[in-house]
């Protein structure tokens, strides 16, 4: 992390190989004196665990939800609200619009949001989830976390002052009277 940096993060790359300024050694050198800070590297608690919940997946949707959702509780419910309800992060409890939502949500999940507090969680991007892991978190927030409601109907159209064959009526006079117009400018030039 130190020598690579992290994307997407104000984490910089501080090896030489990176760009940064510091040799191997010194790379070396400052994890260690990291480590040294808190007695270790152990964490300072462990992560809670977590029982995957029964979830059936959703047709067409890539992932386990069941796996998803242990993910989901390690990882994004700090901000995202152990319901997807919405906290620091947006909230996740809606029906997802579009044409390929679980493109969206993987993509989001996987490169983060620039400008916002939503950092890049693949591995390959310096965080700590796999692409099967995303691909299960993605099908959890698709399949439970939708709302229960449905997608809002579209309003039918409201009536207008006048009907359709008035307004129809009308505009034929418009477009008469504009080549009657057009008609007698052109025929004098």
């Amino acid at each position: 992390m130190i020598a690579a940096g992290v994307a997407n993060s104000p984490m910089p790359a501080w090896s030489q190989e990176k760009g940064g300024p510091l040799s191997k050694q010194d790379v070396a050198d400052v994890a260690a004196y990291v480590a040294g800070l808190t007695g270790g590297t152990e964490p300072i608690a462990p992560a809670p665990s977590v029982a995957p919940l029964p979830i059936t997946p959703a047709p067409g949707v890539v992932g386990d939800p069941s796996a998803g959702s242990v993910v989901f509780a390690q990882n994004c419910a700090v901000c995202h609200g152990a319901k997807g309800e919405g906290r620091i992060g947006v909230t996740l409890q809606k029906n997802w619009a579009g044409i390929n939502p679980a493109a969206y949500i993987r993509s989001t999940v996987e490169k983060g949001v620039t400008g916002s507090a939503m950092p890049a969680w693949l591995n390959t991007s310096g965080g700590p989830l796999t692409s099967k892991d995303i691909d299960n978190v993605s099908a959890f927030i698709l399949t439970a976390l939708k709302t229960s409601g449905g997608a809002t109907p579209t309003p039918a159209p409201v009536a207008g002052p006048i009907g359709f064959g008035a307004g129809m009526a009308i505009l034929a006079l418009v477009v008469v009277l504009l080549g009657a117009v057009a008609y007698g400018y052109y025929r004098r030039a």
